[in-house]
């Protein structure tokens, strides 16, 4: 039988950093979409049902801690990992209590990203 592949968003406004963690998820037999704001990010997720979520905390015009209801609301299953260049303990527990699942801040280790989608 055949392992499905893990089905993965990763949500930041910054199109190089999304694009290289996308490269990497990929080559291990994932499928990556891309989304680079808060209003993307809900449609692709009204659109597909996605195992991880990788949001970032600040995008243009949304704070990654008040899409999530959103994001649960459409894929009750979903990891939702946060990602931040500003990390603080207030933003990882606000983080944690609208549903978060991890917290890593950038730049990102490629071994703890690994470890956080699994």
């Amino acid at each position: 039988m055949q392992k499905r592949k893990k089905c993965i968003l990763i949500v930041d406004y910054d199109r190089n950093f999304a694009r290289s963690l996308q490269d990497h998820l990929r080559s291990g037999e994932a499928e990556v979409l891309l989304a680079h704001s808060g209003k993307d990010c809900l449609a692709r997720c009204r659109e597909h049902s996605f195992d991880v979520v990788l949001l970032d905390q600040k995008l243009p015009d949304a704070e990654g801690p008040d899409l999530c209801p959103s994001i649960l609301t459409a894929n009750s299953q979903t990891k939702i990992i946060f990602t931040t260049a500003f990390p603080s303990f207030d933003n990882a527990v606000k983080a944690i209590r609208n549903g978060a699942f991890d917290y890593l801040s950038k730049p990102i280790e490629l071994e703890e990203l690994d470890l956080a989608v699994r």
